[in-house]
C-alpha cells in the first residue's frame, strides 16, 4: 500500500518530466521499477510542495542497494524509513533557487519506533502527540514483487520462496487522498506541515550530553507611555544581553526619551517574558524528566541499540554536498551517520 497522495503527485509529475532533467539522476528509465524513495511520505511537507519533490529524479541507488544488502542478510534489527524535507538555495540552471530537498530517514531498531507523531507549529504554545492513524499515516512492509523482478533481491534461489512484501523493513506511508484535501478545515489541514514521527530518542541524547544548549531569547512588543498604540519590537537574550543596557539602546534606536516611565514599561514587559519563558522551560524539563522515568529497561535498552542513518540524493547537480546536515528533528536528534 503506497501513500495515495504520493501516488498522485509522482504520477503527475513522471509523466511530464524530461529525461535527464538531473545529473546523474537514477529512475531505473524504461522500467516500471519505483525507488524506494518515491514510496516514502515525506513528512511535515506542505501538500504543495510535495510535486516540486518530484520534479526531478533526485538519485536514491544507493539506498536501494543498501536495502537489497540488508534484505541478504539475516539481523535482528528491522529498518523503519520515512522522508522529510530541506528547503535550501542552491545553484541551478545558471541561478539561484530554493528547492525542497528530499531525504530519507533510515531506523534501525530491534523494535517498532513508536506510533506516534508529534505536532507543533510556531503558532501553537503546546506540542500535541497523536496515533498516527490520526493522521492516516502507518508503517507499512516493503513491497519487494518490483525489486524481484528487476534482479535486485537476492538470488533467484532465494526468490522462489520470498514473500511479497518482508517486514524486514518497513516504509511510512500515507492514505490521505489528495481528492479530499479539499474538505478537510483549515486547520487538519495545514497540521500535516507540521507532524513528526515521534520519538524519545533526542531527550536520551539530551539526557547524555552536560553542555545541553538551552535557548534563553524572548522577544515580544512593548506598549509605551510616550507612543500609546505604537508598540515597540523587543528581542532580548537574558544570558549574552544587560537589562539596563538594553533598554537604553531599544529606547535610542526606537528615538524615544529615556524617561523612568518608558524604561519601567520596558523592563517590566521584558521580565514578565522572561519569567514565563524560563517557566515554560522548567515545565518542559519535569515533562521530560518524568517521560525519561516512565521508560521501561527494554525501552530504554531499543533507543540505546537503536541506530539512525541520513540518506541524501547524489546528484551531482545541484550540489548539496555542503548543505548535509546530520540532524534529523526535534524527536530523533541527530543521525548516527549521513550518506
Amino acid at each position: 500500500m503506497t501513500c495515495s497522495y504520493v501516488l498522485d503527485a509522482y504520477t503527475r509529475c513522471r509523466e511530464t518530466m524530461k529525461e535527464g532533467a538531473l545529473v546523474d539522476g537514477s529512475e531505473h528509465t524504461g522500467s516500471s521499477f519505483t525507488p524506494i524513495w518515491r514510496r516514502v511520505f515525506f513528512v511535515g511537507t506542505e501538500w504543495d510542495q510535495i510535486d516540486e519533490v518530484y520534479r526531478f529524479p533526485w538519485d536514491f541507488s544507493h539506498l536501494d542497494r543498501d536495502v537489497v544488502q540488508f534484505l541478504q542478510e539475516p539481523s535482528a534489527f528491522r529498518w523503519y524509513l520515512f522522508g522529510a524535507t530541506e528547503p535550501q538555495l542552491v545553484h541551478w540552471q545558471q541561478q539561484e533557487t530554493v528547492l525542497p530537498i528530499p531525504v530519507v530517514v533510515v531506523v534501525q531498531s530491534k523494535v517498532p519506533p513508536p506510533a506516534l507523531v508529534g505536532i507543533k507549529s510556531v503558532q501553537r504554545t503546546t506540542e500535541q502527540v497523536v496515533p498516527m492513524r490520526a493522521v492516516k499515516m502507518e508503517f507499512f512492509p516493503l513491497d519487494v514483487s518490483e525489486m524481484d523482478a528487476h534482479n535486485l533481491t537476492p538470488s533467484k534461489k532465494k526468490l522462489e520462496t520470498q514473500q511479497r512484501v518482508t517486514d524486514r523493513v518497513q516504509i511510512l506511508q500515507c492514505e490521505q487522498r489528495r481528492s479530499s484535501l479539499r474538505a478537510l478545515s483549515a486547520e487538519r489541514l495545514h497540521r500535516y506541515d507540521y507532524v513528526l514521527p515521534y520519538a524519545l530518542r533526542a531527550e536520551l541524547q539530551q539526557d547524555a550530553n552536560t553542555d545541553l544548549v538551552v535557548d534563553t531569547t524572548v522577544d515580544g512588543i512593548a506598549e509605551i507611555p510616550e507612543r500609546p498604540g505604537q508598540p515597540v519590537l523587543f528581542e532580548f537574550d537574558w544570558e549574552m544581553d544587560i537589562l539596563e543596557e538594553y533598554i537604553t539602546e531599544l529606547l535610542e534606536s526606537e528615538s524615544l526619551a529615556n524617561t523612568e516611565a518608558n524604561r519601567t514599561a520596558l523592563r517590566q514587559t521584558i521580565q514578565q517574558a522572561i519569567q514565563q519563558r524560563q517557566a515554560a522551560l522548567r515545565a518542559e524539563q519535569s515533562a521530560r524528566e518524568r517521560r525519561l522515568q516512565a521508560m521501561t529497561p527494554a525501552e530504554r535498552e531499543s533507543y540505546q541499540s537503536m541506530r539512525v542513518i541520513k540518506y541524501y540524493p547524489q546528484n551531482r547537480e545541484p550540489s548539496i554536498q555542503a548543505l548535509k546536515t546530520a540532524f534529523v528533528n526535534r524527536y530523533y536528534g541527530k543521525a548516527d551517520e549521513i550518506r
